[in-house]
């Protein structure tokens, strides 16, 4: 069993809890003996450190990066496998399968045009990694209204696709934090200070992420979130000795080997307590099944949807109407 870090619990990752409607679709399927299909899509923390098991990507429309390129008996360790590991333990079926869709370096808009090429179809359960290549603009463009309205229409456009992906998969956001964003280089002087893992160094930082947002756009359907920042804030803040040793690599968002064993524990005491969530009966939707978009009419700028100062990648894939501009 996968243990949090001592002073936290995994209870506290879960920033909200959204309905038991579509997660309990898939936990019935575990439960009757039926194979499902797990499905990650994000940036570098979905497609370089989440995982990945060749003979499942193989024929899968998902062949960017370091997962993409996984095949034959290749597997790779990661948040996402830590995740499948546990749900294979728990419900075994030799037909379970996960598969990797990120794209390192690429905004969650990336996923909301030319879906068919960039999210596997047949997804039971879809894990959407939304803002760890968001978290870097300076506060005052993180804060302006038209910059939050951007990004929550970039996050809608993709969540939209998903739902309505041919299974109707359950779907979890996960919010992983990016300890980091605000330093001018990187974390050079956290690996080396631990007074830079203060309450006064990392608040700045707590309020330059778009946790809230990205929360706000899965609460309007209904989706859990599990947040790093929930779950490990405050006891990093309160020990940056601890911080320092327990979980930092070079970016400041990239999990480790430990961080994504907390990050799998936090998605898999979700689905342990989803029959405890909130009943299908708060949600609403039309004819397709959905709400009608409560962002997605607003007009955003094309300069809002590029990569964040600090992303990683050297290339950038932005919305269009119809499909998608390299």
């Amino acid at each position: 069993m996968i243990q949090p870090p001592a002073g936290a619990s995994f209870a506290s990752a879960i920033s909200s809890v959204g309905s038991s409607h579509r997660l309990s679709r898939f936990l019935d399927a575990l439960q009757s003996g039926r194979p499902v299909t797990i499905v990650g899509i994000g940036s570098s923390v979905t497609n370089d450190f989440g995982g990945a098991i060749g003979i499942h990507q193989q024929g899968s429309v998902c062949s960017s990066g370091a997962a993409g390129k996984c095949r034959g008996g290749c597997v790779r360790t990661g948040w996402l496998l830590h995740l499948f590991s546990h749900i294979n333990a728990t419900w075994p079926h030799a037909g379970h399968r996960l598969i990797n869709c990120g794209e390192a370096a690429s905004p969650i808009s990336f996923f909301a045009s030319c879906s068919a090429d960039r999210i596997d179809a047949s997804a039971d359960l879809v894990v959407v990694e939304p803002i760890s290549t968001a978290a870097a603009p300076p506060l005052s463009e993180v804060k302006a209204e038209g910059s939050r309205r951007a990004f929550r229409a970039q996050m809608e456009g993709a969540l939209r696709q998903v739902l309505l992906l041919p299974r109707a998969p359950a779907v979890v956001v996960v919010n992983v934090f990016n300890w980091c964003a605000r330093d001018a280089d990187g974390c050079r002087d956290r690996r080396t200070n631990a007074s830079a893992w203060s309450y006064n160094a990392l608040l700045p930082t707590y309020h330059a992420s778009r946790d809230e947002d990205a929360r706000e756009v899965a609460e309007y359907y209904g989706l859990p979130v599990v947040s790093t920042r929930r779950l490990l804030f405050h006891r990093v803040a309160s020990n940056g000795t601890w911080a320092r040793s327990a979980f930092l690599d070079f970016s400041g968002v990239h999990p480790t080997q430990e961080s994504s064993l907390w990050l799998a524990g936090s998605l898999a005491h979700l689905l342990q307590i989803a029959p405890q969530l909130a009943p299908p009966a708060d949600e609403q939707g039309g004819a397709s099944g959905l709400p009608p978009p409560a962002w997605l009419g607003a007009e955003i700028e094309v300069g809002m949807l590029s990569r964040s100062p600090g992303a990683h990648a050297s290339r950038m894939n932005l919305k269009s109407k119809g499909c998608c501009m390299l």
